[in-house]
């Protein structure tokens, strides 16, 4: 019995650690402060709603509630109206001279998400989480 109750305590605490530890980026955020996250590498997490293969080349782009942001890489990606993480640096749509319009992510990997990435953490916990972060 103790040997179980041990070995439940350490499945716990990894998928725990796993799960804090997404680091996934607010699609909001990125979209309303890109300045700040410019050249930044981010993880966040959206479904696919368009995509275009050329080659090896693949334009996708990520919504997320209301929001959509384009997402460049390379090689396979999932299909139409799945989960995905996307993973890469954050750079400008369109520049023109000095002037930057629209952001997107230069990916690395888009790719479905792990499981303990699929579970919603509740409200308190992110809240509280957020201001943990944003103190001073």
């Amino acid at each position: 019995m103790k040997a179980f109750l041990i070995l439940l305590l350490i499945l716990v605490a990894a998928f725990g650690a796993l799960y804090f530890t997404n680091d996934m980026e607010s699609m909001e955020d990125i979209l309303n402060n890109p300045q700040e996250y410019q050249d930044t590498k981010v993880k966040l997490m959206g479904r696919i709603e368009q995509r275009i293969a050329y080659g090896n080349e693949v334009v996708v782009l990520i919504s997320h509630d209301e929001l959509v942001i384009p997402a460049l890489g390379q090689g396979d990606v999932p299909g139409l109206g799945k989960k995905v993480v996307v993973e890469g640096i954050v750079k400008p749509g369109l520049a023109l001279g000095d002037t930057k319009f629209g952001t997107c992510i230069l990916a690395s990997e888009v790719r479905e998400p792990h499981f303990w990435e699929k579970i919603p953490l509740p409200e308190f916990l992110t809240s509280r989480a957020s201001e943990l972060y944003n103190q001073p």
